[in-house]
């Protein structure tokens, strides 16, 4: 990839992170699909590609799922769209690329009872994993944060303020501020007791999951492990209760609010 294309990527994500507001996970992916695609055209500038090119380009892109290369097209359309506007090229040879519309597959919707388990399964956990799966959870519930976000907060986001009797958990990314159910206030303040467990070599670290991963944090695919163990433990079905699902049936199963709301 020539210097001039990765200061085009580069520029593309900086404007994609300030105009919408993506997610890291979403970036990434971005990211992904863009180096894909140079990787494919090698030493050829990204402004030369032609639709020929780009036939040849999908016709590599035929193992992959439908909605990997729908994500892939609306990234490099996207990416197009970018350079006509900075003045690189002059017409967006994706836009005569066509697909069949790709419907994505919606979780099905859990039975409420098996989430309210997953829950209580974590909540009545005594271990210090039990104690910081149920939190994760617990935020996961009351906040619209991606799980990337949430497994990376940092520590200061520990810190409760107390309103009257109203408890709020204080996340400065965005300004965010949530206000705590009961049942997250009590996981959050009994997971903080036992948080130095995660420690490492009882160095602190900034951050409030944190781990022996690389990134020093609690991996999103350490989270889907522990939630996949938990199924197992309560015995339920660890596939219709992945992360991806159990978040979607979180927001969706609103009879939760009555069993997790406050009091």
């Amino acid at each position: 990839m020539s210097q001039e294309s990765m200061t085009y990527l580069h520029q593309f994500l900086e404007e994609m992170t300030a105009s919408r507001k993506m997610t890291r996970s979403t970036l990434h992916a971005y990211e992904g699909d863009l180096r894909d695609f140079y990787h494919f055209f090698k030493d050829q500038p990204v402004e030369n590609v032609a639709f020929p090119d780009i036939q040849n380009y999908l016709l590599t892109q035929k193992h992959l799922a439908p909605s990997t290369v729908a994500r892939r097209l609306s990234s490099l359309r996207q990416f197009y769209t970018f350079l006509i506007a900075n003045g690189k090229i002059k017409e967006n040879p994706f836009s005569f690329v066509r697909m069949t519309p790709y419907k994505s597959k919606l979780a099905p919707l859990a039975n409420p009872e098996d989430v309210t388990r997953l829950l209580e399964g974590a909540q009545g956990a005594n271990s210090a994993e039990g104690k910081r799966l149920s939190v994760l959870l617990q935020i996961l519930y009351i906040s619209d944060m991606s799980v990337n976000d949430l497994v990376s907060l940092p520590l200061a986001v520990g810190l409760v303020v107390s309103k009257g009797r109203k408890k709020f958990l204080t996340f400065h990314k965005n300004n965010l501020i949530v206000p705590l159910t009961k049942a997250a206030h009590d996981s959050l303040q009994a997971y903080m007791k036992v948080r130095n467990h995660f420690l490492i070599r009882n160095q602190e670290s900034p951050w409030l999951f944190p781990s022996s991963s690389q990134k020093g944090h609690l991996t999103r695919q350490r989270f889907g492990q522990l939630l996949k163990e938990l199924s197992l433990k309560m015995k339920l079905d660890p596939v219709d209760n992945s992360l991806y699902n159990f978040r979607y049936n979180l927001r969706k199963n609103k009879e939760l609010e009555r069993n997790f709301g406050d009091d």
